[in-house]
């Protein structure tokens, strides 16, 4: 077996297209059109259009769980998350998200279905709202537990 050494793969214009570490960590930078194989072979997908921009859990209390792209969020209103993403959506019709919220019993760890939660453009390319509420009469409420995904492209 043959071993092929090397620090930096370049274009012959010279520029870097990836990098090794001394630990063996690649890194790359890809483009807008770049795609990967379907896992059985038979069907490609984009890589930027297919994925995840920004993603964000937390509690009744505000709490950020865990978030990707997202700067900061606050509690500011009843059932209303304002969140700030790091690198914003193109436009308006560049993004849409998926929500989820649940009101979880301490006592025995199970989730309430009886909520909802959805996505509100802000006003700016940045922002955007997380709301929450009861199923039975459409008011806006904390609940315990809110998550949301958020998809299209980023400027």
């Amino acid at each position: 077996m043959s071993n092929l050494l090397v620090q930096n793969i370049k274009h012959t214009n010279n520029t870097s297209a990836q990098t090794i570490d001394t630990s063996g960590r690649t890194t790359a930078v890809l483009n807008n059109d770049t795609t990967y194989r379907s896992e059985g072979g038979a069907k490609t997908e984009n890589i930027a259009q297919s994925s995840v921009k920004a993603w964000i859990q937390v509690t009744t209390n505000s709490t950020n769980q865990d978030s990707f792209n997202i700067s900061s969020h606050a509690d500011t209103a009843a059932g209303r998350q304002t969140i700030s993403i790091t690198n914003g959506f193109r436009a308006t019709t560049t993004m849409s998200g998926a929500a989820c919220a649940s009101e979880v019993d301490s006592s025995s760890g199970s989730g309430n279905s009886n909520r909802y939660a959805f996505w509100i453009r802000g006003t700016t390319n940045q922002e955007t709202y997380l709301n929450t509420g009861q199923c039975n009469d459409g008011a806006l409420v904390d609940v315990g537990v809110s998550s949301g995904v958020m998809c299209g492209d980023l400027l």
